[in-house]
């Protein structure tokens, strides 16, 4: 079941001259991704640094604006919804963020930071706050003893349970953790991810998991999403992609141990800009297997096998195609 469809989705940014009126060149950040989201599922996104995951999940949650496109939810097109007719949706969608350190208010204790949540988003009263406070400290394995603590007195994967527990705490049912693992050491990062594993379990919770981190992802998919430059460029299952990968920028990261060893750029996602390449393969230019085709036409989006599809001109396939900025869906 499709829990959540995102059809043909774009983020585009545009800077004017602070010294004329003149309009710079348009940023294309995300650029018509279409995706569907399963209902259970850990739907993992990769790519290098700067490939546009973080601004794709933050448009998701309309965090950003996007410029075009769809998010169906449940039948309901959440784009054409108001911020105020949003707001009830929103609790059904949280968001984990990089950096948990930087992610709280220094001047709360946890027990302030979970609180505050939960009464945002749940009309409770003080006792049961309170209550449901503890219950979500021992949802991600910490003790009541923590509530009197700050942020900054927890260590990395402290802060990343905290967080996890926070996101929780409106019992969303989708939600989208955003590189959980980059900052911790190979042990708390099994644990996080043993975690979200769990809960997913547990709570019957739907992951859209962002990571540039091969390992985490191999642990935690069902399926993956390889994004670049702004489009999903191969989707498939995990053994589909770890075991038949088809397009040459999947099987590049694949050599790799770590994707921002390979990174191209040290530019940010908010701040790339793309060429208008709507007539050849972005990824032509770094392409060992590229031929003057792929350099003056766009790749479709085709049927490698059942739930498994690429953007890639090397595979010829007799299957039904479609551009890549069309469904990424099963």
């Amino acid at each position: 079941m499709i829990l959540l469809k995102i059809k043909h989705l774009s983020k585009t940014y545009s800077e004017k001259n602070l010294f004329s009126r003149s309009r710079k060149a348009e940023k294309k950040v995300v650029r018509s991704v279409s995706l569907d989201v399963l209902q259970g599922e850990i739907l993992a996104l990769v790519g290098e640094s700067g490939s546009g995951k973080t601004t794709l999940a933050r448009a998701v949650l309309r965090l950003v604006e996007p410029s075009s496109g769809e998010i169906i939810y449940r039948g309901k097109d959440l784009l054409r919804l108001n911020r105020k007719q949003f707001r009830p949706y929103r609790r059904h969608f949280q968001m984990i963020f990089q950096h948990p350190d930087r992610a709280f208010d220094p001047r709360q204790t946890v027990a302030a930071v979970l609180s505050e949540a939960i009464k945002m988003n749940r009309n409770l009263g003080k006792e049961d706050r309170t209550v449901r406070t503890r219950e979500m400290l021992e949802l991600v394995h910490l003790h009541e003893n923590y509530l009197t603590r700050y942020p900054h007195e927890l260590s990395g994967g402290e802060q990343q349970r905290l967080l996890v527990a926070r996101a929780l705490a409106v019992t969303p049912e989708f939600l989208i953790a955003d590189e959980p693992t980059s900052s911790l050491d190979a042990v708390v990062k099994q644990d996080i991810l043993n975690l979200l594993i769990n809960l997913k379990e547990k709570l019957g919770l739907t992951l859209l998991f962002i990571s540039h981190d091969l390992g985490a992802v191999h642990r935690v998919a069902d399926r993956i999403a390889v994004m670049y430059k702004g489009r999903i460029i191969e989707l498939g299952s995990r053994s589909d992609i770890y075991g038949e990968a088809r397009h040459p920028y999947t099987k590049m990261l694949l050599h790799s141990i770590h994707f921002r060893k390979n990174k191209t750029s040290a530019v940010t996602e908010e701040h790339l800009s793309f060429p208008e390449t709507d007539s050849s393969c972005d990824f032509a230019p770094r392409c060992q297997e590229a031929t003057e085709y792929c350099r003056h036409k766009i790749p479709l989006f085709k049927q490698m096998s059942p739930g498994h599809r690429a953007a890639c001109h090397f595979f010829q396939q007799e299957t039904a195609e479609q551009p890549a900025a069309v469904a990424a869906g099963m």
